[in-house]
């Protein structure tokens, strides 16, 4: 059996194209990055709604999920959420909040470019530092069931590298 990283590896030798999503669910903002494995450069910002960064929020609008501005108080939302990345560790609720934003983010994603994720073999997502590995797991499975593929979660000062 392959680890992850070997697979990634094995992939790249044979020819196989693979793209790496890079999702940072910040308290204040979030980014998605995507790394192809053909590029000799850092990975390229997907904007979102525009911008390099989107507000983290999440809220519903007319029965569809809206993040970002559009889930702002002001923009007329219904239970617009805000911070709920530091709740997750001692509020249940933050973890369905976390959820609604991550396949809101998912959304946005497949309606502004629908072919990204066709070639996505692997999502890295960040977290805290002190984070351990079974709170990294159920992470992990959080961000899956909101429709990230093959999820990875490695602590903030490491994702940088």
């Amino acid at each position: 059996m392959f680890t992850d990283a070997e697979s990634f590896e094995l992939l790249l030798s044979l020819g196989v194209k693979t793209d790496i999503l890079g999702f940072d669910l910040g308290d204040g903002e979030s980014a998605v990055t995507l790394l192809s494995s053909d590029s000799t450069v850092e990975p390229r910002v997907i904007m979102l709604q525009g911008r390099t960064s989107i507000l983290s929020a999440v809220g519903t609008q007319g029965g569809r999920i809206v993040v970002g501005e559009e889930a702002s108080v002001l923009s007329g939302a219904q239970d617009a959420k805000v911070r709920f990345k530091s709740r997750y560790l001692v509020d249940p609720g933050a973890a369905g909040d976390i959820r609604l934003f991550a396949q809101g983010i998912m959304s946005l994603l497949l309606h502004e470019d629908p072919g990204l994720m066709a070639q996505v073999t692997r999502t890295v997502v960040c977290c805290p530092a002190g984070w351990g590995e079974g709170r990294r797991e159920q992470y992990a499975r959080l961000m899956e069931s909101a429709g990230f593929p093959n999820v990875h979660v490695v602590p903030e000062p490491r994702a940088a590298f």
